[in-house]
C-alpha cells in the first residue's frame, strides 16, 4: 500500500512539473511580449511618465523590483508629482525598510493632493509600524474628516491606542470601526484580546463574531479555545481545540494544549497521547517532550521519562525543568 502511494505522488510530480514547465514557458513568454509592448510604448513617447510608470508596475508585479525602481526613478524624473509612481516607490521603500524614503515619496503625494484620504492611511501604518502613534493619529484623523465613515481608519486608530496603552480608547475606536462594517475582522481579533487581558467574557463573544467572518481562521479558533482553558472551563477549551484540529489536524499548539488541559483533568492516558502527537507534529517543540515525560513519569514509566528529559534539554539546554525532573527520576529509579 505504502509502495502504491509513492508510485501515485511520483507521478503526480512529474506531471506537476511538465504542467508547470509549460505553464512558466508560456508565462515567461507572454511577459517577455507585454515588456514589449510597454517598452514600445516609452521608446514612442520618452517624457510620458505614465507610460513609463505601466513598465515599472509589471515589473514589480513579476518581482524584478530593481527594474522596476530604475523606472519608477525615470518616471518621477519626467514628472516629479506623478502619483502612482510616487505612490509605488513608497511602497518598495517600506517593503526594504527604508521608512524615511517611503515616508518622503507619501508626503510629496499629499502635498499635491492634501485630500488623498489613502495616502494619508497609509503614512499612518507606516507610523504605527515604526511605533510613532502620535503621528500616526495625527493623519489617521486627516483620513476620518476626510470619510467619517472608514472602517480600517477606526480600527488604525484602535491600534494605535492599544499600542499607547489607551485601552478605554483603543475599545471605542474597534467598536466604531465594526459599527462602520460589522464584518470587520480584524477588530473584533483585537476586541478579544483586550477583553482576554482584562479577564472579561466578552472574549467569547467576540471571538464567536471573528469565526463566524472567517470560519476557517485558525488563530480565532484557537483564542477561544486558550481563553476557555484558562477560565479552567476544560470541557468547552477541549471542544473548542478540536474544532481548531478539524481545520488543521496538525497543529501542535492544539495538540499540546489539549494534553495541557487533560493532565488538569487527570486524564493522563489522553494526556499523554496529546502531548506525543504534538513532539510528532513539531520535533523541535522541548516543551512538548517535557509535558509528555513528565505524564510518563506520573505513568511509572521512568525509562520513557528520562528518554524525554534529556530530549527537551538538548533542544532547550536551559530547560531547568526539564534537569529537574530528569534527576527526580534518577532518583526515583535509584530508590526503588
Amino acid at each position: 500500500m505504502k509502495t502504491k502511494f509513492i508510485y501515485i505522488f511520483l507521478c503526480f510530480i512529474l506531471f506537476a512539473c511538465q504542467e508547470n514547465q509549460t505553464s512558466s514557458a508560456s508565462s515567461t513568454k507572454s511577459n517577455e511580449d507585454k515588456y514589449q509592448a510597454l517598452t514600445a510604448a516609452i521608446e514612442a513617447n520618452p517624457y510620458n511618465a505614465e507610460a513609463i510608470y505601466n513598465r515599472a508596475s509589471a515589473y514589480y508585479i513579476n518581482n524584478r523590483i530593481g527594474k522596476a525602481k530604475d523606472d519608477l526613478d525615470q518616471s518621477i524624473e519626467v514628472d516629479s508629482l506623478y502619483l502612482p509612481s510616487l505612490k509605488l516607490r513608497a511602497k518598495i521603500s517600506f517593503e526594504e525598510n527604508r521608512f524615511q524614503a517611503a515616508l518622503q515619496d507619501l508626503n510629496t503625494c499629499i502635498n499635491k493632493d492634501p485630500e488623498d484620504e489613502e495616502t494619508h492611511i497609509i503614512i499612518a501604518r507606516i507610523y504605527l509600524f515604526i511605533m510613532k502613534h502620535q503621528e500616526a493619529i495625527n493623519h489617521v484623523n486627516i483620513a476620518l474628516r476626510i470619510n467619517k465613515f472608514n472602517a480600517e481608519s477606526y480600527f488604525l486608530k484602535g491600534y494605535c491606542y492599544k499600542e499607547a496603552t489607551d485601552t478605554t480608547r483603543a475599545m471605542s475606536a474597534f467598536q466604531t470601526a465594526i459599527e462602520q462594517d460589522p464584518n470587520h475582522f480584524k477588530s473584533y481579533m483585537q476586541m478579544a484580546l483586550m477583553a482576554y487581558n482584562q479577564n472579561n467574557d466578552l472574549c467569547v463573544e467576540y471571538y464567536n463574531q471573528a469565526i463566524r467572518i472567517d470560519p476557517m481562521s485558525q488563530e480565532a479558533v484557537y483564542g477561544k479555545a486558550f481563553y476557555y482553558q484558562e477560565k479552567q472551563q476544560y470541557d468547552a477549551s477541549i471542544a473548542t481545540y478540536r474544532n481548531l484540529l478539524k481545520l488543521n489536524n496538525q497543529n501542535e499548539k492544539a495538540y499540546y494544549n489539549l494534553g495541557y488541559v487533560y493532565l488538569m483533568m487527570d486524564s493522563l492516558d489522553q494526556s499523554y497521547k496529546h502531548f506525543n502527537a504534538a513532539c510528532r507534529m513539531a520535533p523541535q517543540y522541548a516543551n512538548a517532550y517535557y509535558n509528555r515525560a513528565y505524564v510518563s513519569e506520573l505513568l511509572g514509566k521512568y525509562q520513557d521519562a528520562m528518554n524525554d528529559y534529556r530530549q527537551a534539554m538538548s533542544l532547550n539546554p536551559e530547560h531547568t525543568s526539564a534537569n529537574e525532573g530528569l534527576e527526580r527520576v534518577k532518583k526515583t529509579i535509584k530508590d526503588t
